[in-house]
């Protein structure tokens, strides 16, 4: 017999190996720190006011207006959403709000505050990224909304149901590549801008399947699958640019360059194809990240 005592439940155990965090463990609190980081109401109202003025100006200005062709609102309200809204405004404020997500952390040196919770680096990537998605939806819809208010035009309930889906999409496809670039390369923010008024254009006048190579042709694709028919029952010359097979030139009318370029760049997927592209590109932008930021080492300073 001994006279130590028995071993108890609290006695010393072995060290073991720390359990894993489970899958998406802490995307809450990660995306309401960058909810509110993101949605501060100075910068909302930096952001908001001029894209949301600037866009109804633009409509007020462009639809209706001396554009060289015979008067058409619905055809200067169709070529404003897809030149003007999806080749800039929303691709800058997806930029704006999206991109910059983990880059300020790492920029402050505030990512290691994070790491030392029980939340995994991908779940903090995604996290971050979808704190910039919301609000780049709403600034994207907004501004959509006020072009079409400052056009004039009377617009079906269709037209406006599809509003958030455009800034949705665009904000998540075109989204999850800047938000790539910016947070793996210290000049992501010129890299994304160059990518925007350079390499865009350029892929966006082309003809063919060059086209396909530009992000935004697929959430464009999403745009006119949900408009193409409201606008081509109110417009005959947009009816026309839809037609690939329709000859502008058999016609007596001004601008026929115009609508030659537009029929030419009207080549876009069905509906549903556009979607798919645009969520799968998302998704494989996303994992690319994701796997990019597991690598990565956060130092307190430089």
């Amino acid at each position: 017999m001994t006279d130590l005592p028995p071993p108890t439940d609290d006695a010393p155990r072995t060290p073991t190996a720390e359990a894993p965090v489970r899958p998406l463990a802490g995307f809450g609190p990660m995306f309401g720190w960058g909810l509110r980081l993101t949605c501060r109401w100075g910068r909302l109202l930096l952001l908001g006011i001029p894209a949301i003025v600037g866009s109804a100006l633009l409509a007020e200005t462009y639809v209706g207006g001396d554009n060289d062709r015979a008067k058409d609102d619905w055809l200067d309200l169709f070529a404003l959403l897809d030149e003007g809204v999806l080749g800039y405004i929303l691709p800058l404020i997806t930029l704006l709000t999206v991109a910059s997500g983990l880059r300020v952390e790492i920029g402050r040196k505030t990512m290691v505050y994070h790491l030392v919770r029980p939340v995994s680096r991908t779940t903090m990537y995604l996290a971050r990224f979808a704190s910039g998605v919301l609000p780049a939806t709403v600034l994207g819809t907004l501004a959509l909304a006020a072009i079409c208010v400052g056009s004039g035009v009377d617009l079906p309930a269709r037209i406006w149901l599809s509003l958030p889906v455009t800034a949705f999409i665009t904000a998540l496809t075109v989204g999850a590549f800047y938000y790539l670039v910016t947070t793996l390369f210290r000049g992501g923010m010129i890299i994304a801008l160059i990518y925007t008024f350079v390499f865009e254009p350029m892929f966006a006048g082309t003809r063919g399947a060059m086209q396909k190579l530009s992000i935004m042709f697929h959430v464009r694709g999403v745009h006119h699958g949900m408009t193409d028919k409201v606008f081509a029952e109110n417009s005959e010359a947009v009816r026309r640019s839809l037609d690939p097979e329709f000859d502008f030139r058999n016609l007596d009318i001004r601008s026929v360059d115009f609508f030659q370029q537009l029929q030419e760049r009207l080549a876009y997927d069905p509906l549903w194809t556009a979607l798919t592209t645009c969520l799968l590109t998302a998704a494989g932008l996303l994992l690319l990240g994701m796997w990019r930021i597991r690598g990565r080492d956060f130092p307190l300073k430089d």
